[in-house]
């Protein structure tokens, strides 16, 4: 049900937050930006800087937590950085190297890695929706097991997106299969329909109910796969993830790398 919930939100949320969101920032003819960026990567790691979700912040700049510069919440920089403006894109300074990058997480666990990549604007298409196969006894014939589109499901053999309860939503969603690329030395694993979810929902400010966790919009990992133990690792993420305006994810000013227990 979880997955079900998560999805009905995905595909509701997606819809209302199209009008008022910050994805309609793009527009060449009014000269507005269009970039699409990585704003935080968060990562569960056995030292989080958010006990509640359990996340440490691997990549960007979070108020109230990493932010250096906040006089209302002071923060000391670990040994090794300073209180600077980060590389690439960034408006508030955080704790940096000398070459202007952040700090790596160092103790992620080996199974059960979850990788909260959140995003300046909305994402495109990257959620799937589970296509009507109860005619050919709920087994979709190969190709034909999911919609892009939740509402025209032509991709279907059915013609119809699952609905058992019909109330005009599909029941089931799943990830878009190869969003990222997990890589620690010569062991590569590229996500697949289950390794997580994307939830448009969320905003730069941390919930008092989920903490780092609430910061959106995100594309959550959670890949089944267990990882080398005490390596240097990367998340890529592929050319799949571009924003709901349709531009192209810019490449984040330092490897979105990580280091595991």
């Amino acid at each position: 049900m979880r997955r079900i919930s998560i999805g009905l939100f995905s595909l509701v949320s997606s819809v209302l937050f199209t009008a008022c969101s910050i994805t309609e920032q793009c527009d060449p003819e009014r000269g507005t930006h269009c970039s699409f960026d990585v704003e935080q990567l968060l990562i569960n790691d056995v030292q989080p800087d958010d006990p509640l979700s359990g996340l440490k912040i691997d990549y960007g700049v979070v108020p109230g937590f990493n932010e250096c510069d906040d006089p209302a919440s002071p923060y000391t920089c670990p040994p090794g950085t300073s209180c600077s403006t980060p590389a690439g894109s960034f408006a508030s300074k955080g704790c940096v190297d000398s070459a202007g990058r952040f700090p790596t997480a160092r103790s992620v666990p080996t199974t059960g890695v979850v990788l909260h990549v959140v995003f300046d604007s909305l994402l495109g298409k990257v959620t799937q929706y589970a296509c009507d196969c109860t005619a050919t006894g709920g087994v979709c014939a190969a190709g034909h097991e999911f919609s892009l589109d939740p509402f025209v499901c032509t991709s279907c053999e059915s013609g119809a997106c699952l609905d058992a309860n019909h109330d005009g939503l599909p029941d089931s969603f799943a990830l878009v299969a190869g969003l990222a690329t997990i890589r620690c030395g010569d062991f590569a694993y590229t996500t697949l329909e289950t390794d997580g979810e994307y939830v448009p929902g969320g905003n730069q400010f941390p919930g008092a109910q989920t903490g780092l966790a609430g910061l959106g919009p995100a594309l959550v990992l959670r890949p089944a796969v267990t990882l080398p133990e005490n390596s240097d690792c990367t998340l890529e993420l592929s050319d799949k993830v571009r924003s709901k305006a349709d531009v192209a994810l810019s490449k984040p000013s330092q490897p979105l790398a990580f280091h595991t227990r």
